[in-house]
């Protein structure tokens, strides 16, 4: 049996090189779409002179395009390990760049779970769970 084969339940991280490769697929797969579309909404806006006096019409208009990776996320995104209000953070500029990074390189990395667990104040009886990697002790504070 060759050192790269695995059997069964075994699983290992992927190479850094094609999880850096899937991550920047998975962006150009999100992203590239909404900025296509929102290129063309702005475009016709402009040139149809439409909400010329509502500038914040025509600029929420404008904004639309951008749920475009936040519906794609949203199935994703309990697999590994955020809550799905947490894909509103597409909205926010430059953080949505840096979260949605943070998806693709943990979907890039699934089956395997390189990340600690999402501690959830709500879970009754969490308040002793240990966050791994972190050296924060829940039980201690």
């Amino acid at each position: 049996m060759s050192p790269h084969r695995t059997s069964g339940s075994e699983t290992r991280p992927r190479r850094p090189v094609f999880r850096h490769g899937l991550t920047i697929l998975g962006m150009v797969v999100l992203w590239a779409p909404a900025a296509w579309a929102y290129g063309l909404l702005s475009d016709f806006l402009r040139e149809r002179d439409y909400f010329s006096g509502n500038y914040l019409l025509s600029d929420t208009l404008t904004l639309l395009p951008w749920a475009f990776p936040a519906l794609l996320l949203l199935p994703v995104v309990r697999a590994v390990g955020y809550r799905k209000r947490d894909v509103l953070f597409c909205f926010l500029p430059m953080v949505n760049w840096v979260f949605t990074v943070r998806i693709c390189w943990r979907v890039a990395g699934l089956p395997y779970v390189d990340w600690p667990p999402r501690w959830d104040g709500n879970v009754k009886g969490a308040s002793g769970r240990r966050r791994v990697g972190s050296g924060f002790d829940r039980s201690s504070a």
